[in-house]
């Protein structure tokens, strides 16, 4: 019994998010409301086509509101996290889900010959993970009952 595994490409195109992103010379008022439109709560900071950064409602908290600046003077270069940990897109989700563990992090860019996909939330990566897992024990239970010739219950 094998389980059925989707990769990062597969799961990035069913969720269906895309590529949320701003420049890095973009307000954090203009990221702000790049993330109420599209109901996320991280954004991708692209350069040319490059990924230069994430900039998360975390990010916002801990370095505009605490330290006093304003969303509409400060840049999304500024506050960007730039260390971005990505997955490949043929990565598995488990796979996806075991360096967003260790990581730390709860958004993924995928990567697919250099450029962005698409992200995965950490919700998402669970829930598929989680569902891949619950269909391999229905198998698994399937199979077993099949192959002890079991009808209804071992009394």
């Amino acid at each position: 019994m094998e389980k059925t595994v989707k990769t990062a490409r597969q799961l990035v195109k069913e969720v269906g998010v895309g590529v949320v992103s701003v420049g890095p010379d973009e307000s954090v008022m203009a990221v702000l409301q790049a993330m109420a439109d599209n109901d996320v709560n991280g954004v991708l900071v692209i350069d040319n086509g490059q990924l230069l950064g994430i900039v998360t409602e975390r990010d916002y908290a801990l370095k505009v509101e605490l330290k006093g600046r304003t969303a509409r003077e400060t840049r999304a270069r500024e506050i960007m996290t730039s260390n971005v940990i990505c997955a490949s897109a043929d990565d598995s989700c488990e796979r996806c889900m075991a360096v967003m563990h260790s990581e730390w992090v709860r958004h993924l860019p995928v990567m697919e010959q250099g450029k962005v996909i698409g992200v995965l939330f950490l919700r998402d990566v669970l829930e598929e993970v989680v569902a891949e897992d619950e269909h391999l024990i229905k198998d698994l239970e399937r199979e077993r009952i099949e192959s002890s010739g079991a009808t209804g219950g071992n009394y």
